[in-house]
């Protein structure tokens, strides 16, 4: 079987799929300013055609979709928001062809075979998974470019189960290029732990109660879209510790960033949109230090 054959024999396994339930390493790496290295824990649960639950660790994003709303709530600045969605696409955790690596933590890929530019069988291999040896297939897949012209994405890595082609690990390469910052690349990798197809979920799982001291933003803002990352760097006067995620508000692609240096906390704030003609990226920039904020807006020609 080639390669797009195996892809579209994945994505008939997902729209097949009755429920998921699912438990992930996500790992990043990135080599600018020195070497970072991040992971969190992962878990997830579906139950078709519209209930999604995705957590994302303690420093990240739990996303719940029940059928008629859907649930963001942002662990960092303790903030969540609540909003509809018109089609089970748009649920937490599901592959997005368009934007490959917009989120270390896609379980969802019955749309693994669209906008497939070029694909080829790598090799085959075995996965740890449940405490078993796993057979796979492994795929590299190029997408069609992001509509985002700032950003680049890799050819993506897939293993696929040999047996239920459904995918056990993803990896790629996304880079972020902006006017302020020398062009940063993130490796991503997504690593499953455990896996259970077409089993019951309890209900309750796709319960949202927000905490008591969290903050309700606007309706339609905090949309689900990117990916996070924490890493640390240990003692002496280089000591720094960083946090950092990215998500789709609308058209408007939101970058937070914070940094914590010697005990001194910077938190930047990146919004990024495209103008209509398609000509130009505008980037608006808030900057939170010790002393007054500073805010920027700049424009980056791309066509």
């Amino acid at each position: 079987m080639d390669a797009r054959a195996l892809l579209e024999t994945a994505s008939e396994a997902y729209r097949g799929l009755k429920s998921l339930q699912a438990k992930a390493l996500a790992a990043a790496e990135n080599r600018e300013d020195g070497f970072q290295h991040s992971e969190q824990a992962v878990t997830f649960a579906y139950v078709a055609p519209d209930q999604a639950r995705l957590d994302q660790g303690r420093h990240g994003i739990t996303a719940v979709a029940n059928g008629r709303e859907i649930h963001h709530y942002f662990h960092g600045p303790r903030r969540y928001s609540r909003g509809s969605y018109a089609e089970p696409r748009q649920l937490p955790g599901r592959f997005n062809p368009e934007f490959p690596l917009s989120s270390n933590a896609s379980f969802l890929f019955d749309r693994i075979h669209e906008r497939v530019v070029d694909a080829a069988v790598l090799s085959t291999g075995m996965l740890a998974l449940d405490g078993t040896e796993v057979p796979c297939d492994v795929v590299s897949v190029t997408y069609e470019p992001p509509p985002a012209k700032f950003l680049a994405v890799s050819p993506l890595v897939v293993w696929l189960d040999a047996r239920t082609r459904l995918v056990l690990r993803l990896e790629g390469e996304m880079t972020l290029q902006t006017p302020t910052h020398a062009a940063r690349t993130t490796k991503q990798i997504l690593t499953l732990t455990h896996l259970a197809a077409d089993q019951p979920v309890d209900a309750a799982t796709f319960e949202f109660t927000p905490p008591a001291d969290a903050e309700e933003m606007p309706r339609g803002q905090g949309r689900l879209g990117g990916s996070f990352g924490f890493a640390q760097t240990a003692g002496g006067d280089r000591r720094l510790s960083h946090q950092g995620s990215h998500r789709w508000e609308g058209e408007t692609l939101v970058e937070h960033s914070q940094w914590t240096l010697r005990g001194i906390e910077i938190v930047f704030e990146r919004r990024f949109t495209l103008s209509e003609d398609g000509k130009e990226v505008r980037i608006a920039e808030r900057i939170l230090g010790p002393k007054e904020p500073i805010e920027r807006t700049v424009a980056v020609p791309v066509a």
